[in-house]
């Protein structure tokens, strides 16, 4: 599968979700991991702060970091609050 179909995937399951955003990203992201996905790969199609932020351990800090530097320019949002 590639990272740009695994995104689709979570863009398609986010209006489905009923919890916090952020723990279903950190599964979410686990899943592709474990399965063989790259970490650097998902971070580098990756538009949703969920997942980024979901990534941090896992992807090179090289590739995370341009997210790093404004956290409300990605979309960074406290999950009481979710807005999509």
């Amino acid at each position: 599968m590639s990272p740009e179909l695994a995104m689709e995937i979570w863009e398609a399951l986010r209006p489905h979700i009923s919890g916090s955003f952020q723990q279903a990203a950190d599964d979410f992201v686990t899943v592709l991991i474990e399965n063989g996905m790259s970490a650097n790969e998902i971070a580098e199609v990756c538009q949703d702060a969920h997942c980024i932020k979901s990534l941090k351990e896992y992807a090179d800090e090289d590739v995370i970091s341009n997210y790093e530097d404004d956290d409300d320019d990605f979309g960074f949002y406290d999950d009481d609050n979710d807005q999509y």
